[in-house]
Formats: C-alpha cells, structure tokens, sequence
C-alpha cells in the first residue's frame, strides 16, 4: 500500500501535465523503469541478482509496449538484466539479454556505436566463465574494434590494446598478444616523458610474448598410441631447432628500454622504485630461463642494493618495509616456467560426467641455478595414472631459486602438488576418496 501511494505521488504530476492518457501511460512506464533500474544496481551490489529478475523484466515489458521495443532508453536496462541473469546462474537468458541491448544501441547509433563497448565486455566475460574462448576473444577483438572507430590511432586507444593483448597472454597468443603491444609502442611514439608508465607496460608485454613463446605453459605434447610424450619448446619448430637469439634477445631489449625509462623517471615514490625493482626481477628471471645464470645473479642483487639504506639515513620502519619485499619476491622458490599437463587422455572426447579431477603431489631438490634434480612422487591420485609424463615435464621446469642477501641459495626439498583433469573409467569410480596434502612451490 505504502508503494503504491508512494509512486502515485511521483506519477500524478507527470498525468496532470500530459496532454492525453496515451502521454500519461508514457510518462509511468518511463518512472517505472527508471525505479527498476534503480533497485536493480542495488541488488547486484548486494548479489541479489536473481531477485532483480522479476520487476525489472516487468518494468521493460511496460515501456516496450508504451513507447516502442527498440527505444534507446532501453539499452541499459537490457544490460542489467543480462548482470541479473548471470548472478542467478542463467548462462543463455544472460546472453540473450545483452545480445538485446546491443541491438538496441546498433540500431538507435548505428553498427559501430562505442555505447555498446560496457556490454560487449560483458558478453567477453560470460563466455569465458563457460569456457567458450573463442567466442570471447571475438567479442574481445570486436570491442577493439569499436574503440577504434572512435579514437583512431590516439592516447585514448591505448587501454583497449592493453586488455586486447593481456586477453592474448591469458589464451596462449604471445605473437597476437606482441602486435597490440607494438601497437601501443607506436601510440605512444615521442610521449615517453608524459606516459612513461604506459610505455613500460607496453615493454614489458612486449617481452612476455616472446617469453610466452619459448616457453608455453604447458609445453608441447605430442599423442602416440600409448601416452602424451613431452616435447618442450614451442610447437611451431623443434625444441632443439630453436634459437636463443630468437627470443631472448628481443624480450631482453624491451626489458632494458622498460628499465631505462624508469631509472630516469622523475617519479621517486615507492610504487615507482617497486615497479622498477620488478622489472629487475624480470630481467633476473629471463636471463634465469635461457642459463645465464652470472647475469641473472646481477640483477637480483641489483634489486637487493636498490632497497639498502643509504648510511646514516636507516628508519627502523622503511628498513622493515624494504625486507618483506624482498621476502615477498625472494623468500621462497618462484616457478618461472612449469610446463605440467592440465588433463592425461583424450579429455575433449568424452562427456562432463566422465571428467573428474585428479592431482599429483611431487617432492624435489632444487639448485642455485633453479633447476630440478632428485624427483619424487609424494602422491598420485588416481594411482592408475602414471607419473610419468609429470616428472618428464617438471625436468623441463625452470625456478627463480630464494635468494639470501642477493646470492641464489639451493633447497634440498620442495613441495609441488599439481592438479589436472582426467577420464573416469570404472576402476577410478571404485576408488575410496583421498584428501591429497598440500603442498607450496
């Protein structure tokens, strides 16, 4: 009753200038909706989503049939719904409400219209929580698209890029992911003083794609008839074929360029010395990655004297500070490249009620120079699998091994537990269920 009295004080002044009832109907559906989006916005902050469902459809449907079903007005309530869908877990009706909106922005602002970029990002989402990458890197290069449409070749481009070639990254694309960020770099050719930070992200991507490239995430893995074979390297050429050179020379330059734009930054705060520091570190860690262990021993120790006080001028608090970062960064052994199968067997053939998820639990030594020796097998669950093709893949491995006081350190034991996805087969199902320990690289 309260609601009611409530909005019919908000409405009645809209019926009383509206030259007809037609108007009038206009003006109450426009109120209505305009309340549904706001309680909508509330509820998803609260993740109330699936109830928001309900009055706002309700609300959309009212305006539809009083104003018009493509009304512009309607984009983004079309949106909201599609977040409402999403958060009570109704993947299809999600999408179909955000297909909605997109419709509405095209035909009310044409095919390329930039309003439509906040849901196109959603659409990206959605399809990559259900695993449909594809169809999220569609929609993900489409946004990019529309960002060019309206910014050009300017400033204003520069985050699509970045989110374009960190998606890149994130789905295993370095060389796609390694345009957008040369893209940036041209973007941002001759305003190095005015976005220095920019540019070093752009380097820094740079040499993660050709890092990326040398060494994949999970390695290569060739099928024969009995098991997946490690390969390492990159897919495209043998492992043994490949050049150093080819990779590691020009990830090194960006790193450099990166370094040098910040040591002559006039930024002397602690995020900017942080950032430099990881840098650094990323410098340590390729040259760590390709065995050239003297240069990447420097350059760690170069980030420990960077965090040194200088004399006469300790605070008990800043020192304090300067050595959890660099137990952060240095206090354990750091993989840099860990190659482990994420599924055994011919996973993409059979259903999702045949796939269950296994772990292995491995045990190894690790030397000054990051490399593994002295594997053991702690733990394999199921034990049907064999251990094999992980113990073969982790010789592969590469770790940024703890630093004390900016020398490399071996560990005489280091606790691994992987997971990854496997068929079921009916002597799994007989197995009783086992709580694998943890365990930390």
């Amino acid at each position: 009753m309260a609601a009611a009295v409530l909005l019919a004080a908000f409405v009645y002044p809209y019926q009383l200038y509206a030259e007809s009832e037609e108007e009038a109907r206009v003006e109450t559906a426009r109120f209505e909706l305009a309340s549904a989006v706001t309680l909508t916005r509330s509820q998803l902050g609260r993740m109330e989503g699936a109830a928001a469902i309900p009055s706002l459809t309700k609300a959309i449907h009212s305006f539809e049939i009083a104003v018009f079903r493509d009304a512009p007005e309607l984009a983004e309530p079309w949106m909201l719904l599609g977040d409402a869908y999403l958060q009570a877990g109704q993947i299809q009706a999600a999408d179909n409400a955000y297909e909605q909106s997109i419709h509405i922005t095209r035909v009310n602002q044409g095919l390329f219209a930039p309003e439509q970029l906040e849901t196109v990002f959603r659409q990206a989402d959605l399809l990559e929580v259900i695993g449909d990458l594809d169809g999220a890197t569609g929609r993900e290069e489409y946004a990019l698209v529309l960002q060019r449409k309206k910014h050009g070749a300017s400033l204003e481009l520069l985050p699509g890029l970045y989110r374009l070639a960190s998606w890149y990254l994130k789905i295993d694309q370095p060389i796609n992911a390694r345009k957008a960020y040369q893209e940036a770099v041209r973007v941002l050719s001759g305003e190095e003083e005015a976005h220095t930070n920019s540019l070093v992200d752009a380097y820094i991507g740079l040499a993660e794609s050709y890092r990326m490239e040398r060494f994949p995430p999970e390695g290569f893995y060739q099928i024969d008839e009995t098991d997946f074979m490690w390969q390492g390297g990159n897919p495209q050429v043998g492992r043994w074929d490949l050049s150093q050179g080819m990779f590691f020379g020009p990830a090194n330059r960006a790193l450099l360029r990166a370094e040098e734009l910040l040591r002559s930054s006039v930024d002397e705060s602690e995020e900017a010395k942080a950032k430099l520091s990881e840098v650094m570190i990323s410098l340590g860690d390729l040259n760590m990655l390709f065995e050239k262990w003297g240069t990447a021993q420097d350059w760690y120790e170069s980030v420990f004297a960077l965090w040194e006080a200088p004399p006469g001028h300790e605070d008990p608090s800043d020192s304090q500070g300067a050595q959890d970062r660099l137990k952060d960064w240095f206090g354990v052994p750091v993989p840099l490249h860990l190659p482990l199968p994420s599924e055994v067997g011919r996973v993409a053939d059979y259903p999702p009620d045949r796939l269950a998820l296994g772990s292995v639990t491995l045990a190894f030594s690790l030397s000054s120079h990051g490399k593994v020796g002295g594997i053991d097998t702690v733990e394999m669950v199921p034990p049907r699998v064999r251990d094999l093709r992980f113990r073969r893949a982790l010789r592969e491995s590469r770790y940024r091994p703890q630093i004390e006081n900016g020398k490399p350190v071996s560990s005489e034991r280091v606790v691994y537990r992987h997971e990854f996805v496997y068929v079921v087969e009916e002597e799994d199902q007989e197995q009783p269920e086992t709580n694998a320990p943890d365990g930390s690289a």
